[in-house]
């Protein structure tokens, strides 16, 4: 009990409050817990990088490894599912090498993974706009952007969401330049959907202007 309330207060005294602090307290707990509660408490796991860490500190490390990898059975295949391309290549791997099972419907990368190996699965499909608004702007906004934009200008949508990434810290013009048509994507679509704007919107045409961008010509 000496040893639990001094590491339960190590996260709080820290400057830092790196990932590696956090993960080594949980692994401290993780092997101290039941079996059910361990299982729970990791699938509960918000953090990719920190889930990942903690299957391999807890059942793979040979300088911390304790617990069987059978008793992280559950969350492994949670996150075989992860959106998080690292985590889900990660524990669909695991499921191959040490389960021996293959994945339902995994993350699009695990999902690469087993068609690599020649196992046809039905994948989920990358929905890259949230990840985008987290994590350059931190929006966590759970918004369908599918059905909000149509199929159409949402697939644009993520194109263009790729070119701001890839130009987010080497090209300010062509950044600004994708960025502003992007915002008009975003105001159209949306305005022409609101009843108190939608008379001043009509649905727009995409127009080509060069071979690395396209602009949003408005027909209102």
């Amino acid at each position: 009990m000496k040893y639990r309330r001094i590491v339960s207060k190590l996260l709080q005294r820290s400057e830092e409050k790196s990932v590696l602090l956090h993960t080594a307290m949980k692994v401290y707990a993780y092997k101290r817990a039941k079996k059910s509660a361990r299982a729970k408490s990791l699938a509960a796991e918000t953090s990719p990088l920190t889930a990942s860490l903690l299957i391999n500190h807890l059942s793979f490390d040979p300088r911390s490894a304790t617990i069987p990898v059978l008793d992280l059975a559950g969350p492994i295949r949670r996150f075989a599912r992860s959106d998080d391309p690292d985590l889900a290549r990660y524990c669909t791997y695991l499921m191959l090498t040490e389960l021996g099972l293959i994945p339902k419907r995994p993350g699009a990368s695990g999902g690469l993974l087993l068609r690599h190996l020649g196992v046809r699965v039905k994948t989920k499909k990358i929905r890259l706009l949230p990840g985008f608004f987290t994590d350059l702007f931190n929006l966590k906004m759970k918004v369908n952007w599918d059905q909000v934009l149509g199929k159409k200008a949402h697939s644009e949508a993520q194109r263009r969401s790729n070119l701001i990434r890839g130009a987010w810290k080497g090209n300010p013009s062509f950044l600004i330049t994708v960025l502003d048509n992007f915002n008009d994507l975003l105001i159209q679509k949306l305005s022409n959907e609101a009843p108190a704007t939608k008379g001043s919107f009509q649905e727009g045409v995409w127009v080509e202007q060069d071979s690395r961008f396209w602009k949003l010509a408005s027909t209102s």
